[in-house]
């Protein structure tokens, strides 16, 4: 699991992994989705918080590249260049580690608010 936050004031960030694996998105801003979303890419504002899960065991070789492709600035600046797409390397072991935890299908559900005691619908 992963909490990614983009601590940039103006930059846009596209996260993606090279190889095609791929994310579980849990969690935005500290709070729980209310069930996990698999995606290829994630996109993330300036400020934004997202928490994901990647299974490394469906990869297709011994390293995994996260990367960016997110324009500069965003949605129509400067496209990233082979220099500065490439944000970190993760190295598999090939070992295999006893994983027994899961990802459940239902994760929070947070009450909607009671309007009936607001002094002021709007």
């Amino acid at each position: 699991r992963f909490r990614i936050i983009n601590a940039s004031n103006a930059r846009f960030f596209r996260f993606f992994f090279t190889n095609g694996l791929g994310f579980t998105h849990v969690a935005s801003d500290s709070a729980y989705v209310e069930q996990p979303t698999t995606l290829k890419e994630i996109l993330l504002g300036p400020s934004e918080i997202t928490d994901v899960i990647v299974d490394f065991l469906s990869r297709t070789s011994d390293s995994a590249i996260l990367a960016n492709d997110a324009p500069y600035p965003y949605p129509s600046g400067d496209p990233v260049d082979e220099d500065n797409g490439k944000v970190m390397k993760f190295i598999i072991r090939q070992q295999r580690e006893v994983d027994t935890t899961r990802i459940p299908k239902k994760l929070n559900e947070y009450p909607s608010p009671d309007v009936s005691a607001a002094s002021v619908i709007r």
